[in-house]
């Protein structure tokens, strides 16, 4: 189980009352959506790494509609 402070747990209350929700949903979606923007910012670090490292490159918009074109004829 993970403890949170008593303001925590008064905001996530109120919130599940007000949203007609159990609270334990409530932090079950916070928590999901916290560790998806956490993966999320990781593998955009990853990335803009290996751009400036020259392991990767970045695409105009027109470079790649035309490779989108050219792999779905």
């Amino acid at each position: 189980m993970i403890a949170v402070p008593a303001y925590l747990e008064e905001s996530f209350l109120h919130v599940a009352e007000v949203e007609h929700q159990p609270v334990s949903k409530l932090i079950e979606t916070a928590l999901i959506e916290f560790l998806e923007d956490y993966q999320d910012a990781r593998i955009a670090e990853k990335e803009i790494r290996e751009i400036r490292n020259g392991e990767s490159k970045v695409l105009s918009l027109t470079d790649a509609k035309k490779l989108y074109d050219e792999l779905v004829s």
